[in-house]
């Protein structure tokens, strides 16, 4: 069959008006598109931020007295947020990210979905500490992250291992 010139189908790109919208009429200046080829906006679109973590290695255990598992904090890296503010201790439990529970949470995805963010942003996490409750507020950075870094950084997070620095 012969080639489709477009002129035809109220779906093709060719029948649209100059401007992308259907119901722009005759003498309507045109406006930007992608239709066009030229974007809505002229401002540039700025690159996504990095994702960033606070220097805590967390593992999967099974809590004490036997009622399910916990996240236990393995490692706090030095020079990260974590090791820098000085409160956050081997063998604290995390009990929420924000205002996430992180209690029913089974995989280490699901948790850095939570800790992970854009660098300079503040989370806020929670722990127990042998039967007592602190917060500490983070800023969450990639320049602690070095030598002994995040062993997982260049995997997807789908990947990724269940213990993992964050």
């Amino acid at each position: 069959p012969p080639p489709r010139t477009g002129g035809d189908s109220p779906t093709s790109v060719a029948s649209m008006p100059l401007g992308g919208s259907r119901g722009a009429g005759r003498g309507a200046p045109p406006r930007p598109s992608s239709v066009t080829g030229v974007p809505p906006s002229k401002k540039k679109a700025e690159p996504p931020k990095q994702l960033c973590g606070v220097g805590l290695l967390f593992s999967r255990e099974k809590a004490e007295g036997g009622g399910g598992s916990v996240w236990v904090v393995r490692k706090v890296i030095a020079g990260s947020p974590a090791g820098e503010c000085g409160l956050v201790q081997l063998g604290d439990v995390l009990k929420s990210v924000d205002t996430n529970s992180v209690g029913k949470m089974e995989s280490m995805f699901e948790i850095s979905k939570c800790l992970l963010g854009a660098e300079g942003t503040t989370t806020t996490l929670s722990f127990d500490r042998k039967g007592e409750a602190y917060s500490v507020p983070l800023l969450r950075s990639n320049t602690f992250i070095g030598s002994e870094g995040n062993n997982n950084a260049n995997k997807p997070i789908e990947t990724q291992e269940e213990t993992m620095e964050v």
